[in-house]
């Protein structure tokens, strides 16, 4: 969806914007030490705490953008059982990976413009190779689970992304 940004006036096109993180947000506190003994690549992470192991996977947490069809996509990352975690590694390259899950998981970052979204509950649906899984919240009444069911408006959307690219009160 394109849209003229109310600040700055350029055009902006969702397709084309990308907003996520690049880690689960457990992995900026963790000291060097803890880093260097724990895993992180652009998919999976394991921290190796001194008396626990914390497992993650990178997906899509996608909203339906109401009446055009198209989705607006926040790329997150969520929890993990080890069970889980290996499961979906086991199958990660197999073209019948989308047989095996959903795996529960809790959401692993806080995004920002809405309530605090750290540690929603999150259903993990693997899709095909080459993309990532697809985060599905709990049904709940948090307006971002609200809106992956039912859509952003294209107008709350354009407030939304004008929040994130100028940190606007639009």
């Amino acid at each position: 969806m394109q849209f003229t940004c109310k600040t700055c006036g350029q055009i902006h096109d969702t397709d084309k914007l990308a907003f996520g993180w690049d880690a689960p947000q457990a992995w900026e506190a963790l000291s060097a030490e803890t880093k260097a003994a724990s895993n992180l690549t652009t998919d999976l992470c394991i921290i190796n705490a001194k008396t626990e192991k914390h497992y993650f996977v990178r997906g899509s947490l996608l909203v339906p953008i109401q009446g055009t069809g198209e989705t607006f996509g926040w790329s997150v990352w969520t929890s993990l059982s080890e069970k889980s975690l290996d499961e979906m590694a086991k199958y990660w390259k197999d073209p019948r990976r989308t047989e095996y899950g959903p795996y529960f998981g809790w959401l692993s970052n806080s995004i920002p413009a809405y309530p605090e979204t750290y540690l929603l509950k999150t259903s993990v649906h693997v899709c095909k190779i080459g993309f990532r899984p697809l985060m599905v919240l709990e049904a709940i009444e948090h307006p971002l689970a609200v809106q992956q069911r039912e859509g952003i408006s294209a107008a709350d959307l354009e407030g939304l992304v004008g929040k994130l690219l100028h940190g606007d009160e639009q």
